[in-house]
């Protein structure tokens, strides 16, 4: 368990990781949009303790995923593993879309089809 955490907490870590969270806060204008829609029919005395709640709540969210996220990718394999698996979601929909049936007019098409 020790070799796993072996490489979190040096300072290239925390460089990483500060880099992530802060493009991550900067990006995340989409939780601000969904806070503000959420609290717009709140009463005016509970919705500014709302919209500190929500925002402190998905950034700590964030954080928690960052960091849970930072330690699988210490996994061996694992990011060749994830690649693997995105080759394939890639390449499947491209290989079903050109096995499709074609329109029942042509039927010259269909008897020319090689996918099964």
């Amino acid at each position: 368990m020790e070799s796993f955490f072996a490489g979190m907490f040096s300072p290239e870590w925390f460089a990483a990781f500060t880099s992530i969270v802060l493009l991550d806060l900067i990006l995340s204008g989409d939780n601000a949009i969904l806070i503000a829609l959420a609290c717009k029919n709140l009463p005016p005395h509970h919705r500014g303790r709302a919209i500190i709640v929500g925002g402190m709540g998905a950034v700590l969210i964030r954080i928690c995923c960052t960091l849970f996220a930072t330690g699988l990718l210490a996994a061996p394999y694992l990011e060749f593993i994830g690649g693997a698996l995105l080759l394939y979601i890639a390449v499947k929909p491209s290989s079903s879309a050109a096995c499709s049936s074609p329109s029942p007019s042509s039927s010259a098409a269909r008897s020319s089809s090689s996918c099964s």
